[in-house]
C-alpha cells in the first residue's frame, strides 16, 4: 500500500486548472492519501464552490477514502467521512493576533465533531513586530484567558521550546485556565548551500522537527512535569514506541506524531502495537503508571 502525505492545498475558486490536474493525477498513483490542514482557503472563496468546481479532483479523494485532518480555514467545510473516523478530532489553532485566536475558537466551538483546541503559540504577532506569542509570558497568559472564555471544550496550550524556563509558560497557561499544555513545538533553524551561499529554506528560516531534537524535548517535558501540576502532550521526534515510553516516563500523559508520519505512515499503530507488548512484558497492568514515573 503506498500512502501520500500532502499538507496546506489552500484550494479557491480561482486555483489554476493546470494544478487541478497535476493533483488530480497525483493522488490517482496512491492507495492513501492523508491531507493535513488548509485544504481550502476557505475566507476567500466559498468551500462547496470549490468542490463542485473542481468535483473530479474531490471524487478522487473521496474514492480513495482520504484522511482529512482540517486547518483553520476549512471551517465551513466537512468531508462527509470526518464524523465517522473513529477518532477524537482536536483542532489545533494557529493565529496572527490575539483575536483571531479568539475567532478561530468561536467559529469552530458549535462542531460537535471538533472535542477540544490546541492552540498553537509559536506564531508570529502581527500587532507587535513579529515577536512571537510563545516566547511572551504575558501574551501566552493573554491567550490562554481570552480562549478560555470562548469556549468550554478542553484547551491544550502548544509551548514553544525558544524559551530559557518553559516551566513558567506551563504555569500561566494552568493559571488561566488551560487544561493541558502540549511540548514542544519546533526548534527555529535553518541551513545554507555551500555553493550559492543562499539559504535552502524560503522563508530563511523553519521549523526543526524530528529524531534531532527528542532529547532536548524530554528535557523540557520533565522540566514541566516536575514544577507544574498539569497534563503534558509530548511532542518532539516520536520515532517508535520506545520513544513514546521515555516520553512518558518524563512526565506525558500522551504523545503527539508529527516527522514520523512522512517516513512511516503506519508508524502511530505500529507504536500502539509496540506499547501494549512493552505492557505485557514489563506486567504493567496501566500505562498510565508510567506517566512522570521517572527516578532521579
Amino acid at each position: 500500500m503506498s500512502y501520500l502525505v500532502i499538507s496546506d492545498l489552500h484550494l479557491t475558486d480561482k486555483t489554476p486548472l493546470n494544478k487541478i490536474h497535476f493533483l488530480t493525477d497525483l493522488f490517482n498513483r496512491y492507495s492513501k492519501i492523508i491531507v493535513v490542514g488548509d485544504l481550502f482557503e476557505g475566507y476567500r472563496s466559498s468551500p462547496n464552490a470549490i468542490y463542485y468546481k473542481y468535483l473530479e479532483l474531490f471524487q478522487v479523494l473521496d474514492k480513495k477514502k482520504c484522511l482529512f485532518i482540517r486547518g483553520n480555514h476549512d471551517k465551513d467545510f466537512d468531508f462527509p467521512f470526518l464524523k465517522n473516523i473513529g477518532s477524537t478530532l482536536i483542532c489545533n489553532i494557529a493565529a496572527s493576533s490575539i483575536e483571531e485566536y479568539v475567532k478561530c475558537v468561536k467559529a469552530l466551538n458549535d462542531e460537535d465533531t471538533v472535542k477540544a483546541f490546541e492552540i498553537n503559540v509559536s506564531c508570529p504577532n502581527v500587532k507587535d513586530g513579529g515577536l512571537i506569542f510563545g516566547n511572551n509570558v504575558k501574551n501566552v497568559r493573554l491567550i490562554t484567558e481570552k480562549v478560555r472564555v470562548a469556549t468550554n471544550k478542553p484547551i491544550i496550550i502548544k509551548l514553544s521550546p525558544n524559551t530559557s524556563s518553559i516551566k513558567e509558560f506551563a504555569q500561566a497557561a494552568k493559571d488561566e485556565g488551560a487544561d493541558a499544555v502540549s511540548a514542544i513545538n519546533t526548534f527555529v533553524g535553518t541551513a545554507f548551500d555551500i555553493y550559492t551561499r543562499m539559504p535552502k529554506i524560503k522563508n530563511i528560516t523553519g521549523g526543526l522537527s524530528g529524531a534531532a531534537i527528542k532529547p532536548i524535548a524530554l528535557a523540557k517535558v520533565l522540566e514541566i512535569s516536575r514544577n507544574v501540576d498539569i497534563p503534558i502532550i509530548g511532542i518532539g521526534g516520536i520515532m517508535n514506541w520506545q520513544d513514546a515510553v521515555e516520553f512518558m516516563i518524563c512526565g506525558a500523559s500522551a504523545v503527539q506524531l508529527g516527522t514520523v508520519n512522512f517516513i512511516n505512515p503506519n508508524a502511530s499503530v505500529e507504536i500502539i502495537n509496540g506499547l501494549k507488548n512493552y505492557c505485557s512484558k514489563t506486567k504493567l497492568e496501566k500505562i498510565s503508571n508510567l506517566i512522570a514515573s521517572y527516578l532521579i
